[in-house]
């Protein structure tokens, strides 16, 4: 296996580990507030979807501009150009938005099975690539769903790494709440991804709801 390609799927940064170690590096109240929002993106994220897309693509396109604007000595005006341009983008072109950043989960999917299952091998580009396309495909023809799946799974995310932080400075009975980071990083998955199908049936719920009691129903 390619030492180069080995180190990428290793980094840190495909892992869950790396992720809890920044939600870490905040104040309690910020971790507080990533619970919240994670609370309202698994149950509440189909309703608010252009302003989800929004606060998705401003941070993303800001770190964007701030790569970009290093190599031209202007980080800070490359950032917040990047971040205003494309926030404002996203709610008129939402549907291109939400394709995009399923896109981005596909990719993030990919590598997170590549670094739980991956044993050599220098494909994991194709497999990134291909996950970006596969998601993209699936959340420009399958808006709604994709809307509900996409932030389902993100609030699950936010709420299981926010509660083992929380629970960490708690000091609850377990010596070391992220173990399983480091021994069962697939059972942290599988919980994400119990919570995250408990709020896509939420939201699909919520929405049949909604559609019977509205006068003038979506068609």
């Amino acid at each position: 296996m390619n030492p180069w390609s080995h180190s990428f799927l290793q980094s840190n940064r495909f892992q869950l580990l790396y992720w809890i170690e920044q939600l870490r590096s905040l104040p309690t109240g910020t971790v507080v507030l990533a619970l919240a929002a994670g609370i309202i993106l698994l149950l509440y994220g189909r309703p608010l979807f252009r302003l989800i897309i929004i606060l998705n693509a401003m941070p993303l396109m800001g770190w964007l501009g701030w790569q970009l604007g290093l190599e031209a000595g202007r980080p800070y005006w490359f950032s917040i150009g990047f971040a205003v341009i494309f926030g404002l983008l996203a709610w008129p072109m939402f549907k291109l938005g939400i394709a995009l950043l399923c896109g981005l989960a596909g990719t993030a999917l990919a590598l997170q099975l590549a670094t739980l299952f991956a044993k050599g091998g220098d494909y994991w580009p194709i497999f990134a690539v291909a996950g970006f396309i596969l998601c993209a495909l699936i959340g420009w023809i399958l808006l709604k769903a994709a809307i509900t799946v996409f932030t389902a799974m993100e609030g699950s995310t936010m709420i299981i790494l926010s509660l083992v932080v929380l629970a960490e400075r708690a000091s609850f009975p377990i010596k070391n709440v992220s173990w399983l980071t480091f021994t069962r990083p697939g059972v942290v998955h599988a919980v994400i991804l119990i919570l995250g199908i408990v709020g896509i049936m939420y939201q699909f719920g919520l929405s049949e709801k909604s559609h019977k009691q509205s006068p003038h129903p979506e068609k």
